[in-house]
């Protein structure tokens, strides 16, 4: 289900430089008038598609793949396989000071993922997914994975992270 606002990104004014946090209220003095109206509709938006979305079925069951398909699905999406070549190295402190390499390490020692998750202190949807990458570097052994987050702001950071300290 999906449904699109428009003239809004993100939820983000697009003309605004900094992230701004109100009321709906107060949207109007600071938005321009078809981003505060858009934004002032979600609360009756959002309850209207609950209730569309509550009529629909809700199967608890995976359907199986349709081996018939004339194009395979990667075709369909144009997904195309991309030769496996290394990344750029880099090095970076993390909070404490230690330096990081994604290279230059004992092969046996690498992990065989790397995921580097670039984001911003200021933006909302980067703070909510830092405890998902936790989750998932914890889901796998280090050597299977490794997840390495990279921000700008080291005081910013260290706000949003106090357990690094």
């Amino acid at each position: 289900f999906a449904r699109i606002i428009p003239d809004v990104r993100d939820y983000f004014p697009l003309h605004l430089h900094t992230p701004q946090n109100e009321t709906l209220k107060s949207v109007a003095q600071f938005m321009k008038p078809q981003e505060a109206a858009a934004f002032q509709a979600l609360p009756a938006e959002i309850l209207e598609s609950s209730q569309l979305l509550a009529q629909a079925e809700h199967p608890t069951t995976v359907l199986p793949l349709n081996e018939n398909l004339e194009k395979p699905i990667a075709q369909q999406f144009g997904l195309v396989a991309v030769p496996n070549t290394p990344a750029p190295n880099f090095a970076l402190p993390d909070l404490s000071g230690h330096i990081y390499r994604l290279t230059g390490r004992v092969v046996a020692d690498r992990p065989k993922v790397t995921l580097v998750n670039f984001w911003a202190s200021w933006c909302p949807h980067c703070i909510e997914e830092i405890p998902s990458m936790k989750a998932l570097a914890e889901a796998y052994p280090a050597n299977e994975l490794q997840v390495r987050a990279c921000g700008r702001v080291y005081q910013a950071i260290r706000r949003l992270i106090p357990c690094a300290d």
